[in-house]
């Protein structure tokens, strides 16, 4: 399916993100989120553009740290996730950035006495992670051995517009916290969301993963293009289970990307993607390699098909799946699609 399918990805897009941030957090530090390859983008396209502009790279794993280390050995990462005690070594080492957020993992730090940059998590009412206590906090400054250092201290907010006073609330909560670390840790609380819409929250350092990437404009562009054209006469039916019944003469066109590739199975007969300047609807079930769509008279083989692009963004892709963009940004797999960057690093 390599020769049809395009997964784009648009530095020119990605310059405007970044200098959209810049712009809004001033001379504050920045964290590129990578977890998750990049939110699916993809770090080894991620990071010739990040090497230089940010401040730090955040994962989930010491894993995806290891993956990162192979593109940038210099940028400062930080795992914002769990990692084991047998991962310590190899984090000082690498001078990656560990996070705590118990009183035992604490304690598993001083025990394994390994020089360690620690930023530690505080629970403001996400209920994830997070050390909620401030007396436990308080142990923690007050008993740093030397090999320990206390980098920086973070939260992570629950909600967005949906809810601003619940932020305002953890933010309230976590200044506590912030009142007990010394005066050069890194404060940092800030997402995509918070960055732009509570500015005074930006702190030391902001966290930015979907503003990167799908800011003012998205950075993945999905493309295919019509490999088959079928004629449905009025009563034929389309695709697995016959799902779709033709009411007239229909054109048809076959796109050679399917469930496999992260197109929902669940978007068959009521999603609809971008083609010759018009929308096209999905119709018949999605299948594992195609999906069809109703075409018009002017619709051809060969024409291109967005799937993702300025016409078509994560969002719609939310909304009729009842989910978020995030989790629809990781369903794309671009294994059998022709990798295209457009612009150049900035």
């Amino acid at each position: 399916m390599n020769n049809y399918n395009i997964y784009q990805v648009n530095y020119l897009a990605l310059s405007k993100n970044y200098l959209a941030i810049k712009q809004a957090i001033g001379n504050k530090k920045i964290c590129a989120m990578l977890k998750a390859n990049g939110y699916g983008v993809g770090v080894k396209y991620l990071i010739p553009f990040l090497n230089g502009k940010v401040d730090f790279y955040g994962v989930s794993c010491v894993g995806e740290a290891k993956e990162i280390k192979r593109y940038d050995k210099k940028t400062p990462i930080l795992i914002v996730g769990k990692t084991p005690k047998k991962d310590f070594a190899w984090c000082s080492k690498n001078h990656v950035r560990v996070s705590i957020s118990n009183i035992e993992e604490y304690k598993e730090c001083v025990k394994e006495k390994q020089p360690l940059l620690l930023h530690i998590k505080i629970n403001t009412g996400m209920n994830r992670y997070g050390i909620s206590k401030v007396h436990e906090l308080k142990h923690i400054v007050d008993t740093l051995p030397p090999y320990l250092v206390l980098e920086g201290i973070m939260t992570h907010f629950a909600t967005k517009a949906s809810d601003e006073e619940f932020i305002d609330e953890q933010y309230r909560t976590f200044q506590c916290f912030v009142a007990l670390v010394p005066k050069n840790c890194i404060v940092h609380c800030a997402n995509s969301y918070t960055t732009f819409h509570k500015r005074a929250y930006q702190m030391d350092m902001v966290r930015i993963g979907y503003a990167l990437y799908n800011g003012i404009e998205p950075v993945v562009n999905i493309f295919s293009h019509i490999i088959e054209i079928q004629t449905l006469q009025k009563g034929d039916t389309l695709g697995y289970d016959r799902t779709y019944k033709a009411k007239k003469t229909t054109r048809i066109g076959v796109v050679p990307i399917g469930y496999a590739d992260g197109l929902d199975r669940r978007l068959s007969n009521h999603f609809s993607v971008w083609c010759n300047g018009h929308r096209a609807n999905i119709v018949g079930n999605i299948c594992m390699d195609v999906f069809f769509i109703e075409l018009d008279d002017h619709d051809q083989i060969a024409d291109r098909v967005e799937l993702l692009g300025n016409h078509i963004r994560y969002d719609e892709y939310a909304k009729a799946l009842t989910t978020n963009n995030y989790d629809v940004m990781l369903k794309w797999k671009d294994r059998r699609m022709k990798h295209e960057i457009i612009g150049k690093k900035q």
